[in-house]
């Protein structure tokens, strides 16, 4: 099977040859079809003719024969000639034959008063024009007073040498002609063609000429023909969302060299500080236990990290089961108890206890420590936490704290990765920069959407809900800001 062509220029060529010869070949037979039927019944016509001034050249009698009076016709008096004729009357008798016949014959057709021409060819093979007709003779003064009403037939044949090399000719001309006029067309269709297709060319060299270092750059809609504008657009489009995307790749490259760096001098500093000099076994469980944490820092940082890579690939399956949600939200709570006494924090778990969900509840678990560590975290001393649930509503998750709010203009950015709040809202504790993100990318692959929104008592509303109702948000102690 024959390749198709991949060439935009290719096919359109082909496209305009195949139009060119086409048109020019159906042109070219209609002009040879009719110049033809011309010539052939201007042929016929002669044949008529000659036929009608043979049959005038018989003489009707009211007994005997009728008398056929020769003319002198040149075409039909040469032995080797390229016109003949025969003459019969209306009963079969013969009455003359041209000289040009010698010993040949032609057909007698008797039609009546219709007469009708056909090809024929003679023994040698020759070819030539038929005309049979029956037609009335002239009366003579000795004949009937009243023409009798017979006919006298006429077969008259004339050479076609002379129609068929005419027509072989304006084939050639034609066919000549033609192939010239497409070869010329053909050439300036590909010229057209060509130029037709230079601001894609154009199009093309821009768009080469970007690469990673280049995003900035956008290709000029103004400047490409209408049918471009559109691509051109969608162009520009991609670029903005691969710059922002690069951008963001390199921050957060930056981010995480900076998150990990942290961590690092931190226990480099206690383990340089504990090896500086002799110590007492305290003093290095100590050391030991700050460098434990540390270290546990790192690991939920590289695992958050490690999560969001396979999110960002698709690959990260969803094991759905039936759980109490109430158990799910004490299990997540236990180990933020110490921290949460340290700061002096009132934390009340709201969800009902027969709550029960279907749902992957190990990623659902991840969603709830970053949300509920979060609110530990970031709630000022002396706080209050409220965790909730509403599943009639479509609430999975509601988790309140008192404060302080979030600064309006970082409300947007909250769930971006590395994202820094203004130390009106910082974290007290080891914080990832990551959780929020880690919240956002799970609940979209659970089918589930995260929004955080000021309430109006000064606190800030977590609320996890299904993605099919999105609805219906409401705030404790008031209405979001």
């Amino acid at each position: 099977m024959t390749a198709p062509i991949q060439s935009l220029r290719g096919r359109m060529t082909l496209v305009v040859a195949l139009v060119l010869g086409a048109s020019l070949g159906a042109f070219s037979v209609v002009i040879y079809a009719s110049f033809a039927r011309a010539l052939w019944r201007q042929f016929d016509a002669r044949l008529l003719a000659d036929a009608q001034a043979i049959a005038n050249m018989v003489e009707e009698r009211s007994q005997g024969l009728w008398e056929f009076e020769a003319g002198h016709f040149v075409d039909f008096d040469l032995p080797q000639g390229f016109a003949w004729y025969e003459v019969w009357m209306d009963d079969g008798t013969p009455l003359a034959r041209s000289p040009s016949l010698a010993a040949r014959d032609l057909p007698r057709d008797e039609r009546g008063q219709d007469s009708a021409a056909v090809s024929m060819t003679f023994a040698e093979g020759r070819q030539a024009r038929l005309l049979t007709a029956a037609l009335p003779a002239r009366l003579d003064d000795q004949g009937p007073a009243q023409p009798s009403g017979r006919r006298v037939i006429v077969a008259v044949a004339r050479a076609t040498e002379e129609v068929d090399s005419t027509l072989s000719s304006l084939s050639l001309v034609l066919t000549g002609s033609g192939l010239a006029v497409l070869a010329i067309s053909l050439l300036a269709g590909i010229w057209a063609i060509r130029r037709g297709l230079m601001p894609i060319d154009r199009l093309n060299a821009r768009v080469d000429a970007i690469d990673a270092h280049r995003l900035e750059e956008r290709l000029p809609a103004d400047q490409v023909p209408r049918e471009l504008q559109l691509t051109v657009g969608k162009l520009n489009e991609l670029l903005d969302r691969l710059g922002k995307e690069f951008a963001r790749e390199k921050q957060f490259s930056a981010d995480v060299s900076h998150e990990l760096r942290t961590p690092l001098a931190g226990l480099r500093s206690v383990l340089d500080v504990a090896i500086s000099r002799d110590r007492s076994p305290a003093d290095y469980r100590a050391a030991i236990h700050t460098s434990l944490e540390i270290v546990a820092q790192m690991s939920r940082l590289i695992e958050s990290l490690l999560t969001l890579c396979r999110l960002d690939a698709h690959r990260v399956e969803v094991n759905s089961e039936a759980f109490l949600l109430r158990g799910l939200i004490d299990e997540r709570l236990l180990p933020l108890v110490p921290r949460a006494q340290q700061r002096r924090l009132r934390v009340d778990n709201r969800v009902a206890k027969n709550a029960s969900v279907t749902s992957d509840r190990d990623k659902l678990a991840v969603i709830a420590d970053n949300l509920l560590r979060n609110a530990v975290e970031y709630t000022s001393e002396q706080g209050t936490i409220v965790v909730n649930s509403d599943l009639s509503r479509g609430i999975l998750l509601e988790i309140y704290d008192s404060g302080p709010a979030i600064p309006t203009g970082a409300l947007p950015r909250i769930f971006d990765r590395f994202f820094r709040l203004e130390a009106s809202r910082s974290a007290q504790g080891d914080h990832l920069g990551i959780g929020l993100t880690l919240t956002a990318a799970l609940c979209e692959v659970l089918g589930l959407a995260v929004t955080a929104a000021n309430a109006a008592d000064g606190g800030v509303l977590f609320r996890v809900r299904f993605a099919s109702g999105r609805s219906g948000e409401s705030c404790p102690a008031g209405s979001c800001d």
